[in-house]
């Protein structure tokens, strides 16, 4: 699997983040909001990247942990899995109608 990050974050600040909690060297692309204004442009250039790296038909699931994630997976015709992890409630990710809603990760094991 390729693991891409695509956030609303600065690079600079998503990195810091994702160091922070060991989780950077796990990425293998990221796409940040430096160049792009809307959630759901950072979402695509993400997914090229993933399929420049893969192959063009390569299966991708979104993750996210706000409405935003659940609404940019979308417009670019993804499948999406919310996670209850950050300031959004279980319930505010799944009035967004994700494919899958959880209250964590650990629903997954």
């Amino acid at each position: 699997a390729t693991l891409s990050v695509a956030t609303g974050n600065l690079e600079r600040i998503g990195r810091q983040k994702l160091a922070a909690a060991n989780l950077l060297e796990l990425f293998h692309a990221g796409a940040w909001s430096d160049t792009f204004e809307q959630r759901a442009d950072i979402f695509c250039h993400g997914i090229e990247q993933v399929r420049r790296a893969t192959r063009p038909d390569a299966a991708i699931l979104a993750v996210g942990d706000t409405p935003a994630d659940i609404l940019a997976a979308r417009a670019n015709h993804l499948p999406v899995m919310a996670v209850a992890t950050g300031t959004y409630t279980f319930e505010q990710l799944q009035n967004e109608e994700p494919s899958l809603c959880l209250h964590s990760f650990a629903e997954l094991l």
